[in-house]
């Protein structure tokens, strides 16, 4: 039985072919993030003007959103909501979003795995009851829009969907 043997052009081809696929799947990636971003931002900004809040433009920008969705449900958060929820939208970011965070976060803070887990769980169950007050704060039936949630691009069409209705509270 013989084996197999590629020559160099043949490994090289079948590599440039892998990388090639993964660029036009991560371009592909980024087209669907840009949309999707693009239908949040003009939800929240549409949202932010009907609320009176101070300057909607900011949720054109990514991490800028955080304190917009803070200050539509700040009602329900005791004031001063949107430094809240930017600060847990921050720490979310840097905790589970940057490349290698389980390397970054063992190699330079040194944060016991169950602790980490601890807080990686919290900031999700935060991040949840988030979105949920911003569903209830425009939507009946909160709790179903948020479970949909998890569906890809519902959460950006349901915000599109309920920009322009009055806010329940």
């Amino acid at each position: 039985m013989t084996a197999y043997a590629q020559s160099p052009e043949e490994i090289r081809e079948s590599f440039l072919l892998v990388l090639n696929l993964m660029l036009f799947l991560y371009i592909c990636l980024f087209i669907l993030w840009l949309i999707a971003h693009l239908i949040v931002a003009a939800a929240l900004s549409r949202m932010a003007k009907n609320a009176h809040i101070r300057h909607p433009w900011l949720s054109w920008i990514p991490i800028a959103q955080f304190w917009i969705v803070g200050e539509l449900i700040s009602g329900k958060l005791r004031g001063n909501g949107g430094i809240k929820v930017l600060l847990i939208g921050c720490v979310t970011i840097v905790f589970r979003f940057l490349p290698f965070h389980h390397l970054y976060i063992h190699l330079l803070v040194k944060i016991p795995e169950p602790i980490y887990r601890f807080v990686s769980l919290t900031l999700w169950i935060l991040l949840i009851y988030i979105v949920y007050r911003l569903y209830e704060a425009y939507a009946k039936k909160a709790w179903i829009h948020t479970v949909l949630s998890i569906i890809p691009f519902y959460a950006p069409i349901a915000l599109f969907v309920l920009r322009n209705r009055e806010r329940r509270y």
